[in-house]
């Protein structure tokens, strides 16, 4: 892509970009639902914005491009994120309990007492499965974003438990990357996780769970101990 004006152009290599197929499927979509040549902006969300929303839910925006007429479940997932551009429905609390358990400064685990908070009230096109599958993605993000010692190939571990549930959910092993950048295994997870949820009639938004996150890496070279940790900088309230 080639940007700019005629005396200042600007070369942006597109094609190497990191995509999951279910984002770079819905980028047009995205594109003409925020604001193009023939559809107005949403008022007070730039592209910026909604971008971040389509990182955490580009299943909404699926199948939105592919035909001239719209069904009533694809335009209730695009009602959904229009909803989500101004306000997510769920975010997780994550208070630490205990010491941050470290090993020889390459093994990190928190384990966290986590609720989730309730922005506005529900509506019927609501997933609530996959509300709080978002909402613990973005809870990840910002844990990764509170620690500078992560690298992209850095890996994580989670787990989640509540009353409700027999079983813990457990994760696979994914890459900070993964987090930061989207790919199609974690939506897919995350879809699964979702649909879990959603099997248990007892579930409800006040559901209280306790969390554990566990993330891998090599430490730099010369990096000693590192900055110091405290339990309290892994707290995250989005």
């Amino acid at each position: 892509m080639f940007p700019g004006t005629s005396r200042q152009r600007r070369y942006i290599p597109v094609h190497s970009i990191p995509l999951s197929e279910e984002k770079r499927k819905s980028l047009l979509a995205l594109h003409a639902i925020t604001g193009c040549d023939t559809t107005s902006q949403f008022y007070g969300v730039g592209k910026a914005s909604a971008w971040k929303v389509f990182e955490d839910a580009p299943d909404l925006l699926e199948h939105l491009e592919e035909d001239s007429q719209i069904s009533a479940d694809v335009l209730a997932k695009a009602e959904a994120f229009v909803c989500k551009l101004y306000n997510p429905l769920l975010d997780f609390q994550l208070q630490p309990t205990g010491a941050r358990r470290n090993w020889r400064n390459v093994l990190n685990r928190q384990r966290f007492e986590a609720t989730l908070q309730q922005h506005r009230n529900p509506s019927e096109n609501d997933d609530l499965g996959l509300e709080v599958s978002h909402a613990l993605r973005r809870a990840i993000k910002c844990q990764i974003a509170s620690d500078d010692t992560l690298t992209p190939h850095s890996t994580v571990h989670f787990s989640m438990q509540s009353n409700t549930f027999t079983h813990a959910f457990q994760s696979t092993t994914f890459t900070v990357r993964n987090f930061r950048e989207g790919s199609a295994r974690l939506d897919t997870y995350l879809q699964a996780l979702a649909a879990k949820l959603n099997s248990n009639e007892e579930f409800a938004p006040d559901e209280s769970f306790t969390m554990e996150t566990t993330f891998i890496h090599t430490p730099g070279p010369r990096s000693g101990n590192g900055k110091r940790y405290k339990p309290s900088d892994a707290a995250c309230h989005a």
